[in-house]
């Protein structure tokens, strides 16, 4: 009993001192002489303006605590608003600060709003705060994190593009030199060129160690709801069963290791459905290696006008963040065009400059069907072989294909000189061909129609649907070495296709008998053609 009595005056004078201490803080506090310490403190440090117009006052329930009412934040040696915020409430652990060490157990932020810029010089404004400035006196240990209605711009002058984070809700576990915890994000973006109105989702278990400089997530959970990149009613979401970035070699390089990494996106292609997948089992991105041991990408769309169900299969990845190649690219197609049915499979390698934009599959082969009731032979099957290159940075992409139908031989090179709207020039060399084989010999008074041009082809892909795009320009020749058709018989044949207003006509000069037969005709109407 004695004991316990011993115990409950100790206490009661601890409490007794700590009761006088919060009384004795209390009344020696002076407000305006610690705003202008902390300004002072960061005009020294950082040489930018803290003004803090917003009361700052003490709390002591239920813990000790510091208030603070709006402050702003200058860029560094300007006036002008770098950021500023509406409120903020730190509240603190007493007896860790015996020892120098602030442990604080939330920090509650209102109304931040910062404005991020980087810079033609690719410099940011936030360079000086990221900035190490020698070991800190006081060691910080928060216990977390709360930001409610918050908001960051980021302004890219190399670029020229604007997005901005508004409305949003951060909440963290601890955060400390080595932690563990939670962390929740919710937030609308909003961007121009191209228009973004979307809102976003995160969540995550994080896991890092800022002296062994090791970083992980894991559970990632990402979405993005709304108006992306110009298309409506996007869904996109993220996920990943471990992101771990970590040193590698030495302490100036590190290497990013994503393990179950997937992509999802949906959207509305006019009012029918597109969907696009994507998933890595594994990838690795170091500064001098990048590889994965395979990538697979699926493509969906169903519409009025016809169905896309395309398949891309990356394996073998290997090369570095610049350049990268794959030992095999697989692409298989299922397509369907009106009463036109088209399948494909063709493989090739694959060698790709992400820094340049470009790629190149240096030699494909494969194989393309076509079937159409209308068809003659109802259904067509031509080996395929050839190489591509393109370069998305320009715009434009380049390629040759050789196949075989039959005994014909057919070659072609082809130039896209835009991608939207498409500008395509071409050329194709065949040897021989005998259309008997795939037609039936029409009668002299059968000759070519605008009208039965524009039948052949609407009973084949369908009627185009209505559209604001523009139409494709088109132009090319195919040259025909021997032609037999019928009672026609031709050598040195040259057809040549040009596109204007949405529409095709086709041109033809031989030396052949019967040249009459092979007059000029308008043979059908390009998607896109607003007439």
């Amino acid at each position: 009993m004695k004991a316990l009595k011993i115990a409950g005056i100790v206490l009661g004078a601890l409490a007794v001192l700590l009761l006088a201490g919060i009384a004795y803080v209390a009344l020696s506090f002076d407000e305006i002489r610690v705003k202008n310490e902390l300004a002072r403190m960061v005009q020294e440090k950082t040489r930018r303006s803290l003004n803090i117009d917003g009361e700052l006052t003490l709390s002591f329930w239920p813990r000790l605590g510091v208030r603070i009412g709006h402050a702003a934040l200058s860029e560094r040696g300007s006036d002008q608003a770098f950021a500023a915020l509406e409120s903020a409430h730190f509240s603190v652990r007493m007896l860790p600060l015996l020892s120098k060490k602030i442990v604080i157990d939330q920090v509650e932020l209102s109304g931040v709003q910062a404005a991020l810029l980087r810079r033609l010089d690719g410099s940011l404004n936030i360079d000086d705060l990221l900035a190490p400035d020698g070991e800190p006196t006081l060691k910080f240990d928060l216990a977390g994190i709360k930001i409610a209605n918050a908001r960051l711009g980021w302004r890219d002058e190399m670029s020229g593009r604007d997005v901005t984070l508004s409305k949003l809700q951060f909440t963290s576990g601890r955060i400390a030199n080595a932690a563990q915890g939670k962390l929740e994000l919710f937030a609308q973006l909003n961007g121009g060129n191209p228009h973004i109105d979307s809102a976003i989702q995160l969540n995550a278990i994080y896991d890092y160690d800022i002296v062994e400089r090791r970083f992980s997530l894991s559970q990632l959970d990402a979405r993005i709801a709304g108006l992306l990149f110009g298309l409506e009613r996007v869904e996109v979401s993220m996920g990943a069963g471990a992101i771990n970035l970590h040193p590698r070699g030495n302490q100036h390089s590190s290497e990013l290791q994503i393990e179950a990494l997937t992509l999802s996106a949906n959207c509305k292609a006019g009012n029918a459905p597109f969907e696009l997948k994507l998933a890595a089992p594994q990838l690795l991105l170091a500064a001098d290696k990048t590889s994965a041991g395979a990538l697979m990408l699926n493509a969906k769309y169903a519409g009025a006008q016809g169905m896309l169900d395309a398949r891309l299969d990356l394996s073998g990845i290997e090369g570095t963040p610049q350049t990268m190649k794959a030992s095999q690219l697989a692409l298989l197609l299922d397509a369907q065009i009106g009463a036109t049915t088209l399948k494909s499979a063709v493989s090739s390698p694959w060698v790709a400059d992400l820094s340049a934009r470009t790629m190149e599959l240096p030699g494909f082969s494969g194989e393309i069907q076509v079937a159409n009731p209308l068809l003659p032979m109802k259904q067509l099957k031509l080996p395929l072989s050839g190489a591509l290159f393109a370069d998305f940075a320009r715009h434009w992409a380049r390629g040759a294909a050789s196949s075989q139908l039959d005994q014909s031989k057919i070659k072609a090179k082809f130039h896209l000189s835009e991608f939207v709207p498409l500008a395509l020039s071409f050329a194709v060399d065949i040897d021989k061909i005998n259309f008997d084989q795939y037609f039936p010999p029409r009668q002299d008074d059968e000759t070519s129609t605008n009208g039965g041009g524009e039948q052949t082809v609407s009973q084949l892909f369908g009627s185009p649907a209505p559209t604001t795009l523009k139409p494709p320009k088109l132009q090319g020749s195919v040259r025909i070495g021997a032609l037999h058709y019928a009672r026609v018989e031709a050598k040195n044949v040259r057809l040549e296709l040009k596109s204007a207003d949405g529409r095709l006509r086709l041109e033809s000069a031989a030396s052949r008998r019967n040249a009459e037969k092979l007059s000029p005709a308008v043979i059908g109407t390009l998607p896109g053609d607003s007439k």
